[in-house]
Formats: structure tokens, C-alpha cells, sequence
């Protein structure tokens, strides 16, 4: 349950060379949003600033009918990208089902869940479940950069039981370890501090094998 980053998948990759198995689960919508949005685009890129088009558009573009058309085109690829987005926001709720679909029906009796940014949302409500023996979240999104606090994203912090270690940067943008100490947690969750960003881009060697060592006393 996490979004791209090359450090984690790292971590995680050496995480499995000592667990018998190891599953990833993205939100579908993310897929498509992830994949169709490069190619829409580098499309429009190449169309616009490619210097064999560039007399056509000035052209084009003089006549206003056509830049009616334009315009229409242009919100038409917008309104598809807001259904789009729109149709990702309200199946996120799905996911908790979606993930205890998998668990139930995987044969391993431990599991313990790694997740990163929002994924770490999901993983307090998933964390009673029987199989599951801990958590660990890198980037845990405590308030949004540009929003009010949302209580949906801290509340379940000071009910989570099993272990659950937060690998937090001290310049994530969600918030630092230090500001995650004013929330309501749980004597369970252990919050450590990392010198890096949300997206752990730049981990130091000492902080990468920090998070390995102590990611792997949960797993052993």
C-alpha cells in the first residue's frame, strides 16, 4: 500500500529477503490516473512545442471557431480527468475491503503490512485484524500541507494495539516526527525520525539501516 518511491522499494525488497512472501496493493484508479496522465501529456508536448506545428497553430489559432474547438477539446480532456478523479476519491473507501479480501484468502498466518503516506491510513483500521502481527509506515500523512486537520487522518492512532512503527522525515511536508507528538497516540505506535521528505528521496546509509534493523525486529 504505497505510492512510488525508489528508497522504499529498496528497503522493502531487502525487508523480503527475510519473510516467506510479499504482496503489493495500489488503489486501480491510481494505476490509470498513473499511467494515462504521462502519455496525455507528453502527447500534447509533442503537439504543441514541436516546431513543424508551430505555423499551423498560430494560424489555427486565429480563427475563432477553431479555438472554440480548441477550448471544447480542452474541457472535455479535463471533465474525463474529473470523472476520473472523482471515481478514484469515492472506490478509496473500497480499499479496506479490498485488502481484507486478500488477507482472508492468503495462507500465511502472520502478516505484517508496510505502507506509505495514505497507506498508513488504511493500515490503522486493517491493524485489529487476526492475521495481522504489526505495521510499518514510511511517510505517514498526519495533516494535508494545504488543509485543516482532518480527524479521518489521526483518530485511529490512539486506538492501534499492535506494533506499528511510523519512519517520519523530518521534512515531510505531511508532518515531522516532532509535530506528530501532538496527536493522540497509541503507546503501540512508535514514531521514528528520519532525515528526509515524504517521499524519503536522499536517505542517508545511517538512516536506511536504521529503518532496515528496526523494520526487521518486527518481522523476526
Amino acid at each position: 500500500m504505497k505510492r512510488n518511491s525508489r528508497c522504499i522499494d529498496e528497503i522493502i525488497w531487502e525487508i523480503s529477503n527475510h519473510v516467506e512472501a510479499i504482496m503489493f496493493y495500489r488503489n486501480p484508479y491510481t494505476e490509470i490516473k498513473s499511467s494515462i496522465t504521462p502519455k496525455i501529456n507528453a502527447f500534447s508536448k509533442a503537439i504543441l512545442t514541436d516546431h513543424y506545428f508551430r505555423p499551423f497553430w498560430r494560424a489555427y489559432l486565429k480563427i475563432k471557431i477553431f479555438r472554440r474547438i480548441l477550448q471544447f477539446a480542452y474541457l472535455s480532456l479535463n471533465l474525463k480527468m474529473s470523472i476520473l478523479l472523482i471515481s478514484y476519491v469515492l472506490t478509496r473507501s473500497n480499499d479496506y475491503k479490498n485488502v481484507r479480501k486478500i488477507l482472508k484468502e492468503q495462507e500465511y498466518g502472520r502478516v505484517i503490512l508496510i505502507s506509505h503516506s495514505a497507506g498508513g491510513i488504511l493500515s490503522t483500521k486493517l491493524e485489529s485484524f487476526e492475521k495481522i502481527v504489526g505495521c510499518i509506515c514510511f511517510g505517514y500523512p498526519f495533516k494535508h500541507p494545504q488543509k485543516e486537520h482532518e480527524p479521518y487522518r489521526t483518530k485511529q492512532l490512539s486506538k492501534v494495539e499492535k506494533p506499528f512503527y511510523i519512519f517520519q522525515g523530518d521534512n515531510d511536508e505531511y508532518g515531522s516526527a516532532s509535530k506528530a507528538l501532538e496527536y493522540s497516540i497509541s503507546s503501540s505506535t512508535r514514531i521514528i525520525s528520519v532525515d528526509t521528505d515524504h517521499d524519503f528521496s536522499n536517505l542517508k546509509a545511517v538512516d536506511r539501516k536504521n529503518i532496515l534493523d528496526i523494520s526487521l525486529s518486527l518481522v523476526e
